[in-house]
């Protein structure tokens, strides 16, 4: 498991701008600006990495979605963590088509052929489909048999935490500051 995180320790005395509205908040009301602040920010960089994620692997972006979890921040973790898990997403998500030579996908979002790769059954140009629902298949040896399942080399956890997707991340955090204060004012009725 991968994750991008926010992370913040509520430390009254160091924080000198709002020292005193954190004061008059107390420890307990101090957690809960925090913690409010960092799930608003939270979710705008989440939206924020998977638009970047999706562009850098190629994926659909509700793919992506669906592959990226958010934890928020609560009373005791005063965190907001994007993470995902898994490993080598297969061919078959990245538009995989059949050509006469083989099979083209979107991996990285550019275009692939993988030459010998084959989605359907049959003599060209009448293929059927098999019982594979639309996965990508290549054989391993010269016979027909053993085949296997065509993976792209896009690791959703390993692309969150470099390029397009970490400068994503890194540039949503930069609210954060103002979100407190906001939070901060909201807490004492707007003064």
């Amino acid at each position: 498991m991968s994750g991008l995180e926010f992370k913040t320790t509520v430390d009254i005395g160091a924080v000198t701008r709002w020292h005193n509205q954190l004061a008059a908040l107390g420890a307990e009301r101090g957690k809960l600006v925090m913690c409010r602040a960092l799930n608003h920010e939270g979710k705008k960089a989440k939206t924020q990495v998977v638009r970047a994620l999706s562009g850098q692997t190629g994926l659909a972006r509700q793919v992506i979605a669906r592959a990226v979890r958010s934890k928020q921040a609560w009373a005791d973790n005063t965190s907001y963590v994007l993470e995902s898990r898994g490993g080598d997403v297969r061919l078959k998500f990245f538009r995989a088509r059949e050509t006469q030579t083989g099979v083209t996908a979107y991996p990285w979002g550019g275009l692939h052929n993988y030459a010998g790769y084959w989605i359907k059954g049959g003599r060209w140009p009448s293929r059927v489909a098999l019982s594979f629902s639309g996965e990508v298949k290549y054989r391993v040896g010269k016979s027909r048999t053993p085949t296997k399942t065509a993976k792209s080399g896009v690791v959703i956890p390993a692309e969150m935490m470099q390029g397009a997707t970490l400068a994503a991340f890194e540039g949503a955090t930069a609210g954060l500051a103002d979100r407190i204060v906001h939070e901060i004012g909201f807490e004492l009725g707007g003064k």
